[in-house]
């Protein structure tokens, strides 16, 4: 991803997958049309859930390093929300000065059904399998290419990098293509 600003979210895996694939849908203007658009959303979720394999990550924040085997996701968040309502973050708070990451690590795949609907009042954090962090800089290395999102739009492939500068956010990463 070339060097840019994100507001909300940015990250990397299997929501980033999700989102490609629902942007990329030619039904998603269609089902928009009639107010249904998340939809295609819920459509990727439960047929990706079978295809897509989690990834190894490396994560940086703050110098603090941590290694997830077989990660599904992996996002840094200015803000609670994102994604039609889901509260990816609820510690996050667009104010406070810091980054709030947040890692699905190895978990069924069943499981991750009920995860998605947790996360719309941020239970998810109580599951073992997520874990959080705050931090100023957040580096995430997967160790295999994958999809990157920032504001649920694509951001190509790869690494992702953020951190809070001068009362802005900056993020860096993923290289373009695919």
């Amino acid at each position: 991803m070339p060097d840019g600003a994100f507001a909300n979210s940015v990250g990397c895996g299997f929501d980033a997958h999700i989102a490609r694939m629902a942007n990329r849908s030619k039904w998603k203007g269609r089902l928009n049309r009639f107010g249904l658009g998340s939809f295609i959303y819920v459509f990727y979720l439960v047929r990706e859930l079978f295809r897509y394999q989690p990834v190894d990550l490396d994560i940086c924040v703050d110098g603090q390093n941590y290694s997830f085997l077989k990660a599904w996701l992996a996002t840094v968040s200015n803000h609670p929300y994102y994604g039609g309502g889901m509260r990816i973050a609820p510690f996050a708070r667009g104010d406070d000065g810091l980054l709030h990451v947040t890692v699905v690590g190895p978990m069924q795949r069943w499981k991750i059904l009920g995860l998605f609907l947790t996360v719309f009042w941020g239970g998810h954090v109580r599951m073992k399998e997520v874990s959080v962090f705050a931090g100023r800089n957040v580096h995430i290395r997967p160790a295999a290419p994958v999809p990157v999102h920032a504001d649920g739009e694509e951001a190509g492939v790869g690494e992702v990098s953020a951190w809070i500068e001068a009362k802005r956010m900056r993020v860096i990463g993923a290289e373009l293509g695919e």
